[in-house]
């Protein structure tokens, strides 16, 4: 399990077989989605609204497996599979997804 502050584009483009100007511009584009998702994942946590939770969430985890960003990705799992009616556990899943994907943020752009 790759840990966020060991992630290294280049030897995840290395794992995956592809040069680092492919994996930076999947980068951009990773941190494009992501940034929306997280926008529509949240207003469907405070809406409660499960089958948007459940969409939003899978979608995120295969974009996170995809760059493998494996804590980001494990916690999307765990939010998709949920209870989605258990508005604490969801309200804690959503945070920890952010801090997650802040952290992830702050690392690649340094």
């Amino acid at each position: 399990m790759t840990q966020i502050k060991n992630y290294n584009l280049k030897k995840v483009g290395v794992e995956i077989g592809l040069d680092i100007d492919t994996m930076e511009m999947l980068l951009e584009e990773f941190i494009n989605v992501m940034d929306e998702e997280i926008l529509n994942l949240s207003r469907s946590v405070a809406d409660s609204e499960p089958e948007f939770i459940k969409h939003y969430a899978h979608k995120m985890k295969g974009a996170a497996a995809n760059m493998m960003v494996d804590e980001l990705c494990a916690l999307c799992s765990e939010m998709q599979n949920a209870d989605k009616n258990d508005k604490a556990l969801t309200t804690r899943l959503l945070t920890e997804i952010e801090s997650c994907y802040g952290e992830f943020k702050s690392l690649i752009k340094h």
